[in-house]
C-alpha cells in the first residue's frame, strides 16, 4: 500500500472517496487499518475477530461513502491518531 502524501488531508480524502475515488479509499485504509487493527485487537482479544471487524468497517465506509460527513469523519479519525 502506499503512503499518504503530507498534502492530502483526511477532509480531501473523504471529499474524494465520496466521489468514488478508489486510491481516496486505498489512502484511508493504509492510514487507518494498523489503528483500528489494534484498537479492536485490545477490545475483542482476538487477531481473527480485529481482522473481520476493520475489515468490515472499510467495507461500510466504501458502501456508504455518499453519505460520509466530513466533519464528523474528521472527529472520528482523531481519537486514531
Amino acid at each position: 500500500m502506499q503512503r499518504v502524501s503530507h498534502g492530502n488531508t483526511d477532509t480531501k480524502l473523504v471529499e474524494s472517496l465520496k466521489k468514488g475515488d478508489l486510491k481516496a479509499f486505498n489512502d484511508l485504509f493504509a492510514k487507518y487499518y494498523k489503528k483500528l487493527y489494534y484498537f479492536a485487537k485490545g477490545y475483542l482479544h482476538s487477531k481473527e475477530d480485529a481482522e473481520g471487524l476493520v475489515q468490515e468497517i472499510f467495507i461500510k465506509v466504501w458502501e456508504n461513502r455518499n453519505d460520509l460527513k466530513k466533519c464528523k469523519w474528521k472527529l472520528q479519525l482523531q481519537s486514531f491518531r
